[in-house]
């Protein structure tokens, strides 16, 4: 991932992280801020930074709890821009964004904006999305997956082939790095099969008065047809009839 679009996940997930995971009312831990008479606490901010973290581990496919260890240790992940990335989400560094982001979407239900239809639909769709994941991930909790060191050291070694940096990266942080990777591999298969059986136990019948193909597929197909109109060549009797109204136009005092 580049070092933007890095940036931008970031950037999001703490939006987010705000809008989703940071919880109004009183509670018993200290307050942090008061801004405009509203108090923030501590348990707020923790329970948004869980959430980031969550959203974060989404966009970067590991586990929330291998996150947190590159978090404490960016040094096991042996890519110097994911250090430098991992260095600027810790807690300290999420602290002021929070603060930030609160101010941001209070501007927004001041606004307006925040009650627009537009906005309503994408925190509604945001809001299931991660319900899913989150889901997903209670799901699969229990299952775990196994690498052996010859393993690692195999994939390893095609990394290391792959990607010179890693040539200067100690071998148990390299072993570290390629178990994960199986893991994360190993993983993916599992969820899928999850997935696929999650699908499996619904009945899930398509409307036969709708095509959806057309549906998904209409705005392109009427940009086709708008580009093609534009593009047609005209046949021999509309050039004959536009040349004539041309002469009729130089003959007719008008056209003087």
């Amino acid at each position: 991932m580049k070092k933007q679009s890095k940036l931008k996940v970031v950037f999001l997930s703490t939006i987010l992280s705000v809008s989703l995971f940071s919880c109004g009312g009183s509670d018993n831990s200290p307050w942090l801020w008061s801004i405009d008479g509203q108090k923030y606490s501590a348990n707020q901010l923790d329970e948004a930074y869980e959430g980031f973290l969550f959203m974060m581990s989404q966009s970067m496919q590991i586990p929330t709890e291998q996150l947190k260890k590159f978090i404490a240790n960016p040094e096991l992940v042996p890519d110097p821009q994911s250090r430098q990335m991992l260095r600027g989400i810790n807690k300290e560094a999420y602290t002021e964004n929070y603060k930030r982001m609160i101010l941001m979407n209070n501007e927004a239900q001041k606004s307006g904006f925040s009650d627009e239809k537009s906005t309503q639909a994408k925190i509604k769709f945001i809001g299931q999305y991660y319900i899913a994941n989150l889901y997903m991930m209670e799901m699969m909790k229990a299952k775990k997956v196994d690498v052996s060191e010859a393993r690692a050291l195999e994939r390893w070694e095609m990394m290391r082939k792959q990607n010179p940096q890693y040539a200067k990266v100690p071998i148990e942080k390299g072993l570290e790095a390629a178990s994960q990777m199986i893991q994360r591999e190993e993983l993916g298969k599992q969820q899928q099969e999850l997935v696929k059986n999650i699908l499996e136990s619904y009945k899930i019948e398509s409307n036969p008065d709708f095509t959806l193909v057309d549906y998904l597929h209409w705005d392109e197909k009427k940009g086709k047809e708008k580009k093609e109109a534009k593009t047609e060549p005209k046949t021999d009797s509309e050039s004959t009839d536009a040349k004539a109204d041309a002469a009729e136009t130089k003959e007719s005092p008008e056209g003087k």
